[in-house]
């Protein structure tokens, strides 16, 4: 996701943080990469906000805009964060139930009566088919040959998982994709057809998912969302937001580089 990294160190890599380095005129600067929603300062060890701080003090270029990880917590009075909603599912799922909204509790109900059955392990082919045809002109898109060489590098390191919904025509209205990585499910790519959305399948796989897994110490973590159709989506779940710094550098970061591309076109 970003060929030209670099890497911060100290303490002979008892603190580390990659850099996800861009070039645009001969200009380095930094710029958080797609598929990857947190980076900054990792470390086995305890993090401190002097160490946080010390980091990006030491970040060698001026223009930059990167999402720290939830751990790095730091004093700053302009500090802005983004959301990042993980529901515990250590809980039985009687108890999870009670903590759904109303509308997705509506919602799980109308995709029973539509007579919606899971599959548990679809195909690449068949989720990649699902996705070309209905991402509705997001960065996807374009990245989807980049986002499933993650997927088969992943795959060699930990569980990774597809569900998907289907309807009495065995015609897929729902696809999502599940990595597995310690004590956490990853809730990855989303994608419903515009009549998974009307018959609520996103909301039918989740409930399933929940459901299989209620009752084990295991954080499912939705990676995301800022926009606030799909938050309060994650949230009728019952799920918590853990929201995560963002840094930027100037503050106008993006307008300056759009600026900047306007003068070389």
């Amino acid at each position: 996701v970003s060929p030209f990294w670099e890497l911060l160190m100290a303490e002979n890599y008892r603190y580390v943080m990659p850099l996800p380095v861009k070039r645009k005129f001969r200009i380095k600067y930094l710029m958080q990469p797609l598929f990857c929603q947190q980076l900054g300062v990792f470390s086995t060890h305890q993090l401190t906000a002097e160490v946080i701080e010390n980091f990006i003090a030491a970040v060698p270029y001026f223009f930059y805009h990167i999402q720290l990880n939830a751990g790095n917590i730091f004093r700053s009075v302009s500090l802005k964060t983004k959301n990042n909603f993980e529901l515990d599912l250590s809980l039985s799922y009687q108890e999870i139930q009670k903590n759904y909204s109303k509308n997705f509790i509506r919602n799980v109900r109308k995709a029973k009566k539509a007579n919606l059955h899971t599959i548990k392990e679809t195909d690449m082919d068949t989720f990649r088919n699902v996705i070309e045809n209905n991402s509705d002109g997001r960065p996807i898109k374009q990245q989807i040959s980049v986002y499933f060489e993650i997927i088969r590098c992943i795959k060699k390191e930990t569980v990774a998982t597809i569900w998907s919904v289907e309807d009495e025509n065995s015609d897929i209205l729902s696809a999502a994709l599940f990595f597995y990585w310690k004590d956490r499910i990853y809730y990855m790519l989303p994608v419903s057809t515009p009549e998974g959305k009307v018959k609520q399948s996103m909301s039918f796989l989740l409930d399933k998912l929940i459901q299989m897994y209620a009752g084990k110490k295991i954080t499912l973590d939705f990676e995301g969302s800022s926009l606030p159709n799909i938050a309060r989506f994650y949230q009728s779940t019952g799920a918590n937001n853990a929201c995560f710094p963002i840094i930027t550098n100037p503050q106008s970061l993006l307008k300056t580089l759009s600026f900047i591309k306007r003068l070389f076109r």
